[in-house]
C-alpha cells in the first residue's frame, strides 16, 4: 500500500444519486476536512439508481477535491451503475472499483420460507 494510500476517508452513499437528494452530495464534499485524506473512497454500495442530476453530482464532487490536490476513487460501484460510469466517460478520469472486485465470488441463495 502506497503512503498516500493509508490517508484515505470512505463516504458512504446511502440512498440513490436521482433528483434533489443527489445535490446533497456536494453539502458533504464541502464539509471534508481535507487536511486529514489524499484519496477519498466514496462507496457506491447502496446506489442502485443514479440519473443525471447524480452524474452532476459526482462531476462537481470529483472536481472539488482535485482542486486540493486530492484523488478519488469511486467504490463497491454496482454493475447498473458501473456501466453508466462508463457509458459517459467518467471511469476514465476516476478509478472505479466494482463490487464484484471487493467479495469473493460465493454466491448467496435465499430459499422460500
Amino acid at each position: 500500500m502506497r503512503g498516500s494510500e493509508s490517508r484515505r476517508i470512505t463516504v458512504t452513499v446511502e440512498h440513490p444519486l436521482v433528483g434533489a437528494v443527489a445535490l446533497e452530495l456536494l453539502d458533504v464534499a464541502a464539509a471534508l476536512p481535507f487536511e486529514r485524506f489524499d484519496v477519498l473512497h466514496l462507496s457506491l454500495r447502496q446506489v442502485e439508481q443514479i440519473d443525471v442530476t447524480g452524474i452532476v453530482a459526482l462531476v462537481r464532487l470529483f472536481s472539488h477535491v482535485r482542486r486540493f490536490g486530492k484523488r478519488v476513487r469511486f467504490t463497491e460501484v454496482g454493475d447498473n451503475v458501473g456501466k453508466t460510469l462508463e457509458s459517459i466517460g467518467l471511469s476514465d478520469v476516476v478509478d472505479v472499483v466494482p463490487r464484484s472486485a471487493l467479495h469473493d465470488a460465493s454466491v448467496v441463495v435465499r430459499l422460500p420460507a
